[in-house]
């Protein structure tokens, strides 16, 4: 032994075997794996180095048999010793399982840091000599991913047993352990434990028994939340693999194992969460700092989101804007972007930004991602729209052509538009534009007319053809225009494309280029304008979400005349009971609000079954409103459902009427809902 080397004290365990030729291998073996600056600070009584270090893996040159030598910390770690044997026999040589010709293994401490424990691993592999090259070409990059899994697990362990960690967290992790305990097969688990629990549990029978029987294991576990089984290595090593070269060479191991830790603890999670609240949203996000070989200052965004409709697409687009709807300097560091959706409930995404020039971030930048990045991912969540087939209906053009030439009575007319919506692709907007107009004697040509004004959006001529003549001399043209816009600033934040928006820039170009004209199927539209703009100036300032709200309470009012009609004041108090219905929290079947102004009755009402409406339906109708004295809304949020009515009389008695209408339709719903039997 030379003068330099490391002394190791074994377990306690072992201290009575008094071995000291194994032991002597052992340390052998130690001094061998650790560097010397290491074994330099071990000896002068600080474990620091070695705590960052490990775990440490090395291994002999290969032949027909060579060695691989692992030492990790022995807390977090159980289950590392079958797990490396395992998964050099299995994957040194892709399709053929290696002998494991010896081994040994011990928990130690060293003698001048002996508050410290390590565990260390020693096997013998062999193999035949056609197979070295494979084995050389594979060790690296197999031993590094080894050493990958082991850091990440002992993350995960770790931060399971941080008391900060939620105890539904906690949960999670002893529910796995013991479904794993209890339910696997024999040859799937570890033997040894298998056993003790078996012999267990063939003394108890009943499924009151087994629950008492994991519960009570539940507790014992509780307190060793590191008590993962063995498999969570296996686990790991799928989230090993969407690493890239690139990505990993370029930061640190124990970031990369952290976010691994993460990757797993957050996959999990929100797969329970899904299963207690399958139709709530569940988002777990984690802020890290790191750098990008060492110097570079970046932030790493680990963020795990459910799924609740086939349709929604979770993207590096999609996460991307929303960090930047929270920091809109930040850039996108290249080759740091993961996804994993293996799991149709559940995609967990990971991502780096930077400032420009790697500027560091501050702590305010940070707190700003903590705080917002959450709810900017609720409204940035995008769905995939399928396309429409649905060619052209010509007769409906030409019938179209025909009734706008029919509106040119006299030389003076404006020009007769119309125009409707088509289709979208994954990038455009597409309309169709029908004109009609006189072609006096200092007319332009229409495609002459688009070149001069050098509009943004895409016009095309389709087809322009004379169509008649006014009086017998002033020709009328009759005219298919194709007009794109760019799809993405018309988004919402929640990603829904604001049509009646690209209308209103088509109809503003449109007039560039042709002038002042009728549009003929839009009166109705400006109209609804003017009277949502009325209603906006009434309530005020308010946040992006209630604004959305807003827009679906107004739209949703029918008859849609109704919308155009009714005085903006009344509006502003009948969405003000939507506002307050939207945070009913009562457990009541339904809830009703009311109020009276004048002549209008106002009313909403909220529950949980969206049936209800029908009920409601059919009880006004038989008190034969005229259209013109009633409107009604009916709004769908995520736990609820709600149904809005405006009655708009001077008559007390038919004001009375209305109300016992509503209530009597609730009640009778209240009962088919509870006692369906009894009340039909």
């Amino acid at each position: 032994m030379s003068k330099g080397s490391l002394k190791i004290r074994p377990g306690m365990q072992f201290e009575a075997l008094g071995r000291p030729f194994f032991l002597r291998a052992i340390q052998q073996y130690v001094n061998w794996i650790l560097p010397p600056k290491l074994r330099k600070d071990i000896r002068s009584g600080s474990a620091t180095s070695l705590i960052k270090a490990v775990p440490i893996l090395k291994s002999t040159s290969v032949d027909r048999s060579f060695s691989v030598v692992l030492l990790c910390a022995s807390s977090y770690t159980d289950g590392v010793g079958r797990y490396l044997c395992d998964t050099l026999s299995r994957w040194l040589v892709p399709g053929k399982n290696l002998s494991i010709s010896g081994g040994m293994s011990l928990n130690l401490t060293f003698e001048s840091v002996p508050d410290h424990n390590f565990y260390f691993e020693h096997l013998l592999v062999s193999c035949l000599e056609e197979e070295i090259p494979i084995i050389e070409q594979n060790l690296p990059a197999l031993l590094e991913e080894i050493r990958l899994n082991i850091m990440a697990v002992y993350q995960a362990r770790y931060i399971a047993s941080l008391r900060s960690v939620s105890l539904d967290h906690k949960h999670l992790i002893i529910r796995e352990n013991l479904t794993k305990i209890l339910n696997l097969p024999s040859q799937e688990t570890d033997r040894s434990l298998f056993d003790q629990m078996h012999n267990f549990l063939l003394k108890v029978s009943g499924e009151e028994k087994m629950g008492q029987v994991k519960r009570t294991i539940a507790h014992l576990m509780q307190a060793r939340p590191k008590a993962f089984d063995r498999e969570v290595f296996y686990e790991m090593t799928h989230f090993t693999i969407l690493f890239k070269e690139q990505f990993a060479s370029k930061r640190a191991p124990r970031h990369i194992s952290r976010v691994i830790a993460l990757h797993y603890l957050f996959k999990k999670v929100l797969l329970e969460a899904v299963h207690k609240q399958p139709t709530q949203r569940h988002i777990s996000l984690k802020v890290l700092n790191t750098f990008i070989s060492g110097t570079q200052p970046v932030v790493g965004l680990l963020v795990g989101i459910n799924t609740l409709r086939e349709s929604e697409r979770f993207d590096k687009k999609f996460l991307l804007d929303a960090i930047r709807a929270c920091l809109p300097d930040v850039e996108y560091v290249k080759d740091s972007y993961t996804c994993d959706q293996r799991d149709d409930k559940v995609t967990v995404l990971y991502l780096e930004i930077s400032n420009p020039s790697f500027i560091p971030f501050t702590k305010g930048d940070i707190k700003t991602l903590r705080q917002r990045l959450n709810q900017e991912l609720k409204k940035q969540t995008e769905s995939d729209v399928h396309p429409i087939f649905l060619p052209r209906n010509e007769e409906d053009v030409a019938r179209n052509l025909i009734l706008l030439s029919q509106q040119l009575k006299f030389s003076r007319d404006l020009p007769q538009v119309s125009i409707h919506y088509e289709k979208q692709t994954e990038s455009e907007i597409l309309f169709s534009v029908l004109l009609a107009r006189l072609m006096g004697p200092a007319s332009q040509r229409l495609r002459d007319l688009i070149e001069k004004t050098n509009s943004p959006f895409k016009f095309y001529v389709e087809e322009a053809r004379q169509i008649g003549t006014l009086k017998r001399r002033i020709p009328k043209e009759a005219a298919i225009l194709r007009v794109s816009l760019d799809k993405a600033p018309f988004f919402r934040l929640d990603y829904s494309v604001d049509l009646l928006r690209a209308r209103q820039k088509v109809a503003y170009e449109l007039s560039r280029i042709i002038g002042e004209y009728r549009d003929f199927n839009g009166g109705m539209i400006l109209k609804q304008e003017e009277s949502l703009l009325a209603l906006r100036q009434q309530i005020g300032p308010m946040q992006q979400s209630i604004e959305f709200l807003l827009e679906d309470y107004f739209y949703s009012l029918r008859p849609g005349v109704m919308q155009t009609v009714l005085p903006p004041e009344i509006l502003k108090e009948h969405f003000a009971l939507l506002q307050t219905l939207q945070h009913r929290s009562t457990e009541e079947p339904f809830e009703m609000l009311e109020k009276k102004i004048e002549h209008f009755s106002l009313y909403f009402i909220g529950a949980v079954d969206a049936g209800f409406k029908d009920r409601l339906d059919i009880e006004v109708e038989k008190l034969n409103l005229p259209s013109y004295e009633l409107a009604r809304c009916f709004i769908q949020f995520k736990t609820f459902s709600s149904a809005g009515y405006i009655l708009r009389t001077e008559d007390s008695a038919l004001a009375d009427n209305f109300k016992k209408a509503l209530q009597r339709a609730l009640s009778i719903w209240t009962k088919l809902l509870l006692c369906p039997v009894k009340a039909s």
